[in-house]
């Protein structure tokens, strides 16, 4: 696992190398809230969950690395935000991991149109998807909703975020795949992430989407809060100092 840190006052990187193998903790401790997992490609995971055969957009170290950082974070103080969900496959996940908290999940995303891609992104990667709808997520995420604890926001998150101006959070996922909505959802979480809380980036580092990283390490430029990047997938986790 490489450990990145910055240091508050120049900005510094410091890099870590922790030799040992994390994957048997994560294997172990993803079985607790996980029905069966498997790779169907490098970087796609199908988990099985009360007869559904659900198929991440992400690889099944990134859903390793998903569980472990809800875990630390079910105890804190705060609810739980996803920017960008896509269909909802990440979002029943993260239900079924903070299943039994009553912690309020907050989903945001276009559910429609996707924005074009912008300077800080390379438009030939970006592919907008398509059949989107709040009715479709609510729909895969019925099973995990019988308390109502699900608010979905529909809209660019520069229009939609200022609705939870006034919570705090413990858990926030990240996955919007371009730099402007990336950017605008750090800003906005960031000091509304409990100490201890984490924050979730996926696609830091990946060639498709330069974007991400451009703005995760601008906006983490002087803070010093521990990061880490998932070499098993394209997760960076931000644990909040």
């Amino acid at each position: 696992m490489r450990v990145r840190l910055r240091t508050p006052d120049t900005g510094e990187v410091k890099e870590m190398i922790v030799q040992r193998d994390v994957m048997p903790t994560m294997m172990y401790s993803a079985r607790s809230r996980m029905g069966s997992l498997k790779d169907i490609s490098p970087n796609r995971a199908v988990y099985y969950d009360s007869g559904l055969s659900i198929t991440m957009p992400q690889s099944m170290g990134d859903v390793w690395c998903l569980n472990n950082a809800a875990r630390s974070c079910r105890n804190l103080e705060g609810d739980i935000a996803e920017a960008g969900v896509y269909y909802g496959s990440t979002a029943r996940l993260l239900m079924r991991f903070f299943d039994g908290t009553n912690k309020t999940i907050h989903l945001f995303d276009t559910f429609d149109t996707m924005p074009p891609a912008g300077e800080n992104d390379i438009a030939e990667y970006w592919h907008p998807k398509t059949g989107l709808s709040v009715e479709r997520v609510l729909a895969l995420l019925q099973d995990y909703n019988r308390a109502g604890l699900v608010r979905t926001y529909k809209g660019l998150f520069k229009d939609t975020l200022h609705n939870v101006n006034d919570k705090k959070f413990c858990f926030v996922h990240i996955d919007c795949d371009l730099y402007g909505g990336c950017r605008d959802a750090l800003e906005f979480f960031y000091p509304r992430v409990v100490q201890g809380g984490a924050i979730l980036i996926h696609d830091y580092d990946t060639t498709a989407f330069p974007g991400i990283l451009k703005a995760v390490d601008e906006f983490f430029a002087y803070k010093s809060d521990l990061r880490v990047s998932n070499r098993y997938g394209f997760h960076h986790v931000v644990v909040k100092r």
